[in-house]
């Protein structure tokens, strides 16, 4: 609540200052709204998969990440773009079965 307050005073701000019609600062504002709520499902994604990969499933948890990769890519949301990416490397980790992966794993933990 606080913070939809802070902003309608932000907009009332530029309105006063560069002389704006109501229907332009609407329009941001919605545009703000919609971009907020699609950056939400990719974060809910790449927690979802953190969860997934926490209660041992790895092949669920690089399903959610996948997911959470795009919509952070398309919304621009680098950082959880970044984890989610980190995330679906130690799915693949954690499910691979082969030699390589293995002592890799082995290297970085002892």
């Amino acid at each position: 609540m606080l913070h939809a307050c802070k902003f309608y005073f932000i907009l009332f701000a530029l309105k006063l200052l560069f002389s704006l019609p109501d229907v332009c600062l609407t329009h941001v504002w919605w545009k703000q709204v919609i971009k907020a709520k699609k950056r939400r499902l990719g974060r809910a994604q790449k927690t979802i998969g953190d969860y997934c990969l926490l209660a041992g499933s790895p092949v669920d948890a690089n399903a959610h990440y996948n997911t959470g990769l795009e919509l952070a890519r398309l919304t621009g949301d680098y950082f959880w773009y970044a984890g989610a990416l980190e995330g679906s490397v130690c799915a693949l980790l954690v499910s691979c079965d082969c030699i390589l992966c293995k002592s890799l794993l082995y290297y970085i933990f002892g």
